[in-house]
């Protein structure tokens, strides 16, 4: 029974990254390209700077005027996390959560529910790469 939940939470895990890649896949090409560096990087900077750090630096890269745009490749992410967490960890988000509140959120878990959260989120990163790597072409221009 453990592994036919495992490979469900997989399925699950895999079909919403396909649908999350194929926006990213639908912004103009060179945001397209950024926006599958930014899912290979993003994984890295949550194991070196810790979730809420690494949450809080794509916040600021894809917000305008404190509001996250998603017309930007870290706007769009940033907005896929959200709706990944609240879709499979509904529990974290009492109250009207919305996703300018995702790192309130995060900081505000147990030990616990943060280790939970995070590794969660790299498994969701896994799948976010794979895809991206199959379907978007080229990579991003370094500035």
């Amino acid at each position: 029974m453990i592994k036919s939940n495992r490979k469900r939470i997989e399925q699950k895990r895999a079909e919403k990254a396909l649908a999350f890649v194929r926006a990213g896949k639908e912004l103009d090409q060179d945001k397209a390209k950024a926006y599958k560096a930014y899912v290979k990087k993003i994984p890295m900077m949550i194991k070196t700077n810790g979730l809420s750090a690494a949450l809080a630096f794509v916040f600021s890269k894809g917000s305008k005027n404190g509001c996250v745009a998603q017309n930007t490749p870290y706007g769009l992410i940033y907005t896929q996390l959200f709706e990944w967490l609240e879709e499979n960890h509904h529990n974290l988000f009492e109250g009207n959560a919305n996703n300018d509140n995702l790192i309130q959120q995060i900081i505000g878990l147990d030990g616990k529910a943060y280790r939970s959260v995070t590794i969660e989120l790299l498994a969701l990163f896994t799948w976010l790469k794979r895809f991206a790597d199959g379907m978007i072409e080229g990579e991003a221009q370094e500035n």
